[in-house]
């Protein structure tokens, strides 16, 4: 029959009973194509969605992302997501990679919002190639268990909270947050001010709760800046209340400009200045091989027993300073 050499020609196909607010993305073997010519969507209304396909495959509809959105599957963003005037990104499940293949994630500036957030303890997440600015906090994670930050740029946070930066890891068990860059954050009063905080979380810590085999590495921090007793930082580890964290490794990061844009007398800032990686606690906890410039303070350890190896220091008052 002629037919027969019509398999894989071109055809419409219908999906039915949708419920998309808006048109939907189309992929094709799990690959966006409704900007090639492999497909083409022709309309969308009523929950149904016309489209025009170019051969015989595997065809499926996913959602474009819109701020605010909880995300439950693997996500791969096509296009910017800006104006948020709340959070923008919820992890909503398990087993979930978000890749922004370098769009942004941008918010209004408002110091409570996440950029990206999973506390509410979801596993195996990886988080990547995204651009994250203007959130109060830029990712967020706790109590996640083997979750990838990498080759991210967070930035544009202005702190006005409590505190507020650029990643924060709470409670999180072997966590990745490696090869990101962070900058231009800023705190008003009242903020404590971070590039990267790797902490228990003391309000749900349990008792018998051990934080343990982590890695920050090669990450490059700059530009945190703070005031008087709003201390910038570039790096925090631990909780000096509940010391359970064990098995950290944090090397080969570049910290520079952690600083303080005013001192008053007896404030902490004017006693030890921006800190590029600070130690509450821990016990085998590595520091190796960092490069951190133009701070006041390279390194404040408040914890014995850590191996400080082959850090280099310049144009720091203090490369290594102890209370």
């Amino acid at each position: 029959s002629a037919n027969m050499f019509k398999l894989n020609d071109t055809a419409q196909i219908k999906f039915m009973g949708l419920g998309y607010s808006e048109t939907p993305k189309m992929l094709k073997d799990g690959v966006r194509c409704d900007d090639t010519i492999a497909c083409n969507i022709t309309s969308y209304a009523g929950g149904v969605l016309l489209a025009n396909v170019a051969s015989f495959s595997n065809y499926t509809l996913q959602a474009n992302l819109s701020c605010g959105d909880t995300i439950t599957s693997n996500t791969n963003m096509d296009l910017d997501l800006t104006g948020c005037t709340g959070d923008g990104v919820t992890i909503g499940a398990n087993n979930i990679i978000l890749n922004c293949s370098g769009k942004i994630i941008e918010g209004d500036g408002d110091f409570a919002d996440y950029g990206i957030s999973n506390l509410n303890g979801f596993s195996n997440i990886t988080i990547k190639n995204c651009v994250v600015k203007n959130f109060g906090f830029g990712i967020s994670f706790q109590s996640s268990f083997n979750s990838t930050i990498w080759n991210n740029t967070i930035g544009h946070v202005n702190v006005s909270g409590d505190t507020g930066g650029g990643i924060s890891f709470a409670n999180c068990t072997q966590a990745n947050i490696s090869n990101n860059i962070i900058t231009n954050i800023t705190a008003a009063a009242n903020g404590d001010p971070y590039g990267i905080t790797y902490h228990e979380f003391k309000i749900d810590a349990p008792t018998a709760l051990t934080i343990s085999n982590s890695v920050i590495f090669a990450n490059n921090i700059s530009r945190i800046f703070g005031v008087d007793d709003d201390t910038p930082f570039g790096i925090i580890i631990g909780d000096t209340f509940i010391l359970t964290l064990d098995g950290l490794k944090v090397d080969n990061n570049i910290i520079y400009n952690i600083n303080c844009t005013s001192a008053g007398v007896g404030t902490a800032c004017e006693t030890i200045g921006g800190v590029g990686i600070k130690v509450n606690s821990g016990t085998n906890v590595n520091i190796t091989n960092n490069n951190i410039t133009h701070s006041v303070t390279g390194i404040l350890p408040d914890q014995p027993n850590l191996r400080i190896i082959g850090n280099y220091f310049t144009a720091d008052t203090y490369g290594i300073y102890t209370v």
